[in-house]
């Protein structure tokens, strides 16, 4: 009886150093699977709550801003900044030295979207991207989790291809993470591309879906209808010449 006990507390605590390294990985899963979103900039001065991109941060921090030359920032705060500049895409570049920690965020501007590019192949280390139209100006943004990219894009004009370098400290990450890339074409807002990796390989089978990637669930609407029109005299008609009653 006594081994018999031993035997099931032993079982017990493998099952609970289980449970805990499963819930650890399941945690970090979770957290990677949230890249930051973009920033939408609007008109000549947008205002940024920093802490809605990123709640970590406290008063306490010293936070550090940079962006390329078409943006500046003014009117720092503890919880926002102010951009101002042009209507073109960039990056904002998020510092906090005392606890080591950089951030890029997309600066996305407010135009016309349009669908422009779709993945189309990859190697261990390109990603070719089809460009679906001919654009006159295409400008890309890359970003692997929330690190911009360190090569440039190589696009050449009127192209219909771009490809893009899969960088080593991409090929050497352990676990879900993701390729980002953001265009602008012509005044125009592309699509942009989520591309998931795994242990540093582009993701290209479904059963490596999990529960953890959210962008790949299925959103299912319910529509209510009426079986029984119990009183007529509240139904509102739909003036519209092309909605037949």
């Amino acid at each position: 009886m006594k081994h018999i006990f031993l035997i099931l507390l032993a079982t017990i605590g493998l099952i609970s150093c289980g449970n805990k390294a499963q819930n650890a990985q399941n945690e970090a899963n979770a957290n990677t699977q949230n890249p930051i979103m973009p920033i939408v900039f609007v008109g000549e001065n947008t205002e940024v709550i920093i802490t809605d991109y990123l709640p970590a941060l406290t008063a306490e921090d010293e936070v550090l801003f940079s962006t390329e030359p078409s943006y500046q920032v003014s009117n720092v705060t503890a919880e926002s900044i102010t951009l101002n500049g042009d209507h073109t895409l960039s990056v904002l570049s998020v510092d906090v030295p005392a606890k080591g920690l950089h951030y890029d965020i997309p600066i996305v501007p407010q135009s016309q979207y349009e669908v422009g590019l779709a993945t189309k192949s990859f190697s261990d280390s390109t990603l070719t991207i089809s460009v679906l139209n001919q654009y006159e100006h295409l400008q890309f943004r890359v970003l692997w989790q929330d690190t911009r990219a360190k090569e440039y894009v190589e696009y050449e004009q009127y192209g219909s291809e771009a490809t893009i370098s899969i960088e080593p400290a991409w090929r050497e990450s352990k676990g879900r993470s993701f390729i980002r890339v953001y265009a602008y074409a012509d005044g125009k807002h592309l699509n942009d591309l989520l591309i998931p990796m795994q242990d540093g390989k582009v993701v290209n089978d479904v059963a490596q879906l999990t529960r953890f990637d959210d962008h790949a669930q299925i959103l299912y609407s319910l529509i209510i209808d009426r079986y029984n029109n119990a009183n007529k005299k509240n139904d509102d008609g739909v003036v519209d010449a092309e909605v037949v009653d």
